[in-house]
């Protein structure tokens, strides 16, 4: 017998709303370098991790020996290991390990593991759903 809350997660949708009820319940757990970076609400920063110049507006999970550099994230936004963010800003979003993003502003995105977003996107944010090891360039 299941107590508690089920979600089906065979949908991007539905996987994006289990992850934002799992961080529902996180606490601040600071584990990582945290330099220049404004931290509001529950965040998570894992072992080896770097944040520099940004913005985290939790509830935000942020795996280990992650990099974050002027970038804005949250809220409900998962960061998985060894991911490398720069000069973006994402929310409500799921970024497996190894995830590369550069210049872009998503929203209601799900990047699978070894996924790079690179170059110059369209203006504003985009909602995108990436497979494992695939890049995407911008203009």
């Amino acid at each position: 017998m299941i107590t508690g809350w089920w979600k089906d997660t065979g949908k991007k949708e539905d996987l994006l709303h289990a992850s934002e009820l799992v961080l529902s319940d996180l606490s601040e757990k600071i584990r990582g370098e945290v330099i220049d970076t404004e931290i509001r609400g529950a965040v998570t920063v894992g072992v080896g991790s770097r944040v520099v110049d940004s913005q985290i507006i939790g509830p935000v999970v942020i795996g280990d020996n992650v990099e974050i550099v002027r970038s804005k994230l949250g809220p409900n936004t998962t960061i998985g290991h060894g991911s490398h963010i720069h000069d973006a800003a994402i929310e409500d979003s799921l970024l497996m390990d190894g995830a590369e993003v550069s210049n872009w502003k998503l929203r209601f995105s799900l990047m699978g593991a070894n996924t790079r977003l690179t170059g110059t996107p369209a203006p504003g944010f985009v909602e995108l759903t990436v497979g494992e090891r695939s890049e995407i360039f911008g203009t």
